[in-house]
């Protein structure tokens, strides 16, 4: 079960229990809206564009934000394929570590003298941390990040969310364990539409997105593959290309895997 890092602390505190913390399935991560939701928020919201993503990638001190966010209970999270299937894990998003300049650099070739983006949270008080952490590395890369006040939690996932009434959300997805359900959820998530029963919330490849990027359109091969592929040893190369695509393309930003703690009364 997921739980904040207060939940840890107090656990820490209990005399005779014996504690071991854990790490996901549960990861948190921060989404673009590729839809045109995302411009009530922000009309001039500049998510279709590929440079811009990689310089909010490179704004961002995820181990920082684990500091804050988690009390350094936390691990970041490179590999949300490996998370639910270890064998499977890749490098990921590994290559972007907090980087002020180069995120200056990128976005100073797009001619945009102050970029700005508007955050939209719920109320958790990890998220509440998290949306601190964005603003000061925003500020400190050149750029001006709008933090909405926070959401109530029904609100946030049934009128923000999911219909993608955003510009930048964080939010957490719950993976199932194994090859065939790394498969169902990256499919769930970055594919199936919400009207097709998925929790495709960020739009990314949508009918109503903007997507400019090369490699889209072999993502979204890949996404048809992997769902009927049987040997484990190509599904697994697959899986490692997609995730590959994935976070060359910036669709998503994984942040840290959850706390999982378990707690049980100590014997003598």
């Amino acid at each position: 079960v997921s739980a904040g890092p207060a939940t840890v602390r107090r656990l820490e505190e209990v005399e005779g229990v014996d504690l071991q913390l854990l790490h996901g399935p549960g990861w948190e991560h921060l989404s673009f809206q590729f839809g045109s939701g995302r411009l009530a928020r922000k009309p001039d919201s500049g998510n279709d564009v590929l440079d811009y993503r990689k310089a909010v990638a490179y704004t961002i001190d995820r181990r920082q934000l684990v500091e804050q966010a988690l009390g350094g209970l936390g691990e970041v999270l490179n590999s949300p394929v490996g998370i639910a299937w270890p064998a499977a894990a890749g490098p990921g998003w590994s290559a972007y570590r907090a980087d002020p300049d180069q995120a200056a650099e990128l976005l100073a070739g797009l001619g945009n003298d102050q970029p700005a983006a508007v955050l939209t949270i719920n109320g958790t008080p990890e998220r509440v941390a998290a949306a601190a952490e964005f603003e000061d590395a925003f500020a400190a890369a050149g750029m001006v990040l709008t933090v909405e006040p926070p959401e109530d939690t029904g609100v946030y996932f049934l009128e923000t969310v999911g219909p993608g009434q955003f510009d930048l959300a964080e939010w957490a997805w719950i993976p199932r364990p194994g090859p065939s359900a790394v498969v169902a959820d990256l499919r769930r998530w970055f594919l199936e539409s919400p009207s097709e029963g998925g929790s495709n919330f960020s739009r990314w490849g949508a009918e109503d997105s903007t997507n400019q990027d090369s490699d889209a359109e072999r993502l979204l091969e890949l996404f048809e593959e992997i769902a009927s592929e049987m040997d484990l040893d190509h599904l697994q190369r697959l899986l490692a290309e997609a995730e590959r695509i994935m976070a060359d393309l910036v669709i998503t930003i994984p942040l840290y895997a959850e706390l999982n703690p378990g707690a049980v009364w100590g014997t003598e």
